[in-house]
């Protein structure tokens, strides 16, 4: 299975529900009809959690797109079809950037809410070694209420030069996945958490937290 994963920014000039309605009624439907695709998942940001104390936002960051395919010719025929050609067109409508990540997939139940950790490595350091060998204490520190976590070290990035910026790209994503929204907040709004978050957040070039809704397409 080969899985990837893209950061998304909205247009400045498109408010969060345009941004948010156009992305799953328009291009989600037009990435459907591009078929060849094993599971599509949106994930929409509900709110982004502060990972220091005066610092700017570590991502400008709207939504990540998770993208399941069978294989690799799976996927070029997807992208090589008369629809998927037409998404990096489609992209310009509603986005100023995205940043497409390959990762490593790892089984993930479908949730429907989720706490989205995403790092980026300082230069000769490993961001993703560093969030994974502290995912018991993120799990302590949300009190193990998460149904499931799912980590997907970056393998490789792609551009897209069509759109006019370029976010940071990250090394790794550590998701934790609840069922119902007042236990994702619940969970993200923990001291322990947030005390763990602003500690570990310096190691990283960039750490951002974000809940997100997931949204399975296909």
């Amino acid at each position: 299975m080969i899985k990837r994963m893209a950061m998304m920014t909205r247009r400045r000039d498109t408010s969060m529900a345009d941004f948010n309605r156009y992305w799953l009624e328009v291009h989600g439907e037009l990435l459907k009809q591009a078929g060849h695709v094993h599971r599509y998942q949106q994930n929409p940001v509900l709110l982004e959690i502060p990972c220091g104390v005066d610092t700017p936002p570590p991502f400008r960051l709207d939504g990540v797109v998770e993208l399941w395919f069978e294989s690799e010719a799976e996927m070029r025929m997807c992208f090589e079809s008369p629809a998927g050609r037409e998404l990096p067109v489609d992209e310009e409508r509603f986005l100023s950037a995205m940043t497409r990540h390959d990762v490593v997939d790892a089984p993930q139940p479908d949730g429907g809410f989720k706490l989205l950790l995403v790092a980026s490595s300082r230069p000769g350091e490993d961001g993703a070694k560093a969030l994974g060998e502290r995912l018991s204490m993120w799990s302590e520190a949300l009190g193990g209420s998460a149904q499931a976590s799912v980590f997907n070290p970056v393998q490789a990035l792609l551009s897209r030069p069509n759109l006019p910026v370029e976010p940071v790209a990250a090394s790794a994503f550590l998701q934790f996945v609840w069922t119902d929204d007042s236990a994702a907040r619940r969970a993200v709004e923990r001291s322990s958490f947030q005390k763990l978050l602003h500690a570990v957040a310096p190691e990283f070039a960039k750490l951002g937290a974000y809940l997100v809704r997931e949204r399975r397409v296909i």
